[in-house]
C-alpha cells in the first residue's frame, strides 16, 4: 500500500504541474523521474525500521564457505563469485540460502584487516556443486546456534547496492540502539542469513534476510579465523 501511495504522490505532482501551467517536457520528465526515484527508495527500505529482539538460539547449519580478509565493500564481488560457481555447476537451478559472517567491527579494525566470509548452506547444493566449490578453495564448517540480538529485513525486490545500503543503515543502527537500551554487549560476531526468496500477493519477489549480532564474542569462529588474542 505504501508503494501505491508513493506512486500516487508522483501522479499528484504531475497534475499540479499541469494545472499551474508548467507544461514543458523537461518538467514532466523531472516529476516522472522524481516519482520513480521515490518509489525505488521506498521499495529499497528507506522508511523501514525493523523490530529487534533477543533470539535465544540462532539456526545451526553446515556452511560451505570461503574466508576473506580485507574491505567489507568487496563482499558483493565475493557473493557474485559464489553464485556464478553454483549456477555453472548446478544440474537443477534452485533457491539457495546464503550467509555472510563478520568477525570484526569496521572502525575498530583497519579495512585491510577485516575478517569475513561468505557461503551457502550445504544442504541446498548438490554433490557436484560442492565438489566444484571445494576445488575453488571453499571449506566446510558447522555454524552453531547462539544467543543473539536479531532482526528481519526483506528485499522487495532486491535492488542491488541500494537495497544493501538501506539494510546496513537501518538494521544495524536499530540493533545497536536496542543493545544500548537493554544494556547488552553484542560486541561479537555478526551474521546475515539470506533465506530463500518467495513471491508476495502482488507478485513481488521477496528475499527475507535475518540479521544477528552474537552475544558471545566467539560465537561463529571458523578455523581460519580463531579468536583474536
Amino acid at each position: 500500500m505504501l508503494l501505491i501511495g508513493t506512486a500516487g504522490v508522483g501522479a499528484v505532482l504531475g497534475l499540479v504541474a499541469f494545472l499551474v501551467g508548467f507544461k514543458t517536457v523537461g518538467l514532466y520528465l523531472f516529476v516522472g523521474m522524481g516519482s520513480i526515484v521515490l518509489v525505488l527508495i521506498v521499495v529499497a527500505g528507506y522508511f523501514t525500521y525493523p523490530e529487534v529482539s533477543v533470539v535465544e538460539r540462532t539456526p545451526t547449519f553446515p556452511l560451505v564457505y570461503k574466508p576473506y580478509t580485507g574491505p567489507i565493500s568487496q563482499i558483493g564481488k565475493a557473493f557474485m563469485t559464489l553464485n556464478k560457481a553454483i549456477d555453472k555447476n548446478a544440474k537443477i537451478k534452485q533457491r539457495n540460502r546464503m550467509v555472510a559472517l563478520y568477525y570484526d567491527s569496521p572502525g575498530e579494525v583497519p579495512d585491510d584487516k577485516l575478517r569475513w566470509c561468505v557461503g551457502v548452506v550445504e544442504e541446498d547444493i548438490g554433490a557436484n556443486v560442492k565438489e566444484a566449490l571445494f576445488k575453488a578453495g571453499f571449506k566446510k564448517a558447522v555454524i552453531p546456534g547462539r544467543k543473539a540480538v536479531g532482526t528481519q529485513w526483506s528485499f522487495r525486490p532486491f535492488l542491488g547496492i541500494l537495497s544493501i545500503y538501506f539494510m546496513v543503515n537501518r538494521a544495524y543502527p536499530e540493533m545497536e540502539r536496542f543493545c544500548k537500551k537493554m544494556k547488552l554487549d553484542a560486541g561479537g560476531h555478526a551474521m546475515e542469513f539470506y533465506s530463500t526468496c518467495r513471491y508476495d500477493s502482488f507478485g513481488t519477489k521477496v528475499t527475507p534476510v535475518y540479521v544477528y549480532l552474537a552475544l558471545d564474542k566467539n560465537a561463529w569462529n571458523i578455523p581460519e579465523f580463531p579468536p583474536r588474542a
